[in-house]
């Protein structure tokens, strides 16, 4: 399943603008789209995330509802009305949260979760299951970060060990 394409046009965007704001050519987006055996990588997912207000799990993984369809639809809608009264575009604005330095971003990151957690008597329990949820969904989507990080690193360490044994059989 590929919801790319339709969640672009639902957005109202071009393969173009999508490609400015993951950094790839819109070859690389045509094919996002088109191409059954092509996947984005999961960080290029959470940018669109951020992008479209909508959760990784819909590009690829799950069914595009009609709840979901009427949210995105409504982000891009409110969007284009902030857009007129502000001077840079969503895409510029997202860029601009993606430019904070890694260590400025896990401490927000922490505060903002401590923050909650020293709110909890004043949540409700409906608030809090819903933290609670959100919490477990992106320490599942941090874990897969983790797990395609570390096997790559994997591949990269194999393939630097093999040329390395490569050039050892070459001089012996």
């Amino acid at each position: 399943m590929n919801n790319l394409k339709e969640i672009r046009e639902l957005f109202g965007v071009t393969q173009e603008d999508v490609a400015r704001l993951l950094n790839v050519s819109r070859v690389t987006i045509s094919k996002a789209e088109n191409d059954a055996d092509y996947r984005l990588s999961n960080a290029q997912l959470e940018k669109l995330s951020l992008f479209f207000y909508i959760g990784p799990e819909f590009f690829y993984d799950n069914e595009l509802s009609d709840p979901a369809k009427q949210r995105i639809m409504e982000s891009s809608s409110k969007l284009k009305e902030r857009s007129k009264s502000h001077n840079n575009s969503h895409h510029e604005a997202i860029n601009q949260l993606l430019d904070v330095p890694n260590m400025r971003a896990m401490l927000d990151y922490m505060l903002h979760a401590k923050v909650l957690l020293a709110k909890s008597e004043d949540l409700t329990t409906d608030q809090l299951e819903d933290i609670v949820k959100v919490n477990k969904k992106l320490g599942v989507r941090l874990e897969v970060l983790l797990q395609a990080k570390l096997s790559t690193k994997d591949t990269e360490s194999l393939t630097q060990s093999l040329h390395e044994f490569a050039k050892k059989y070459e001089e012996e």
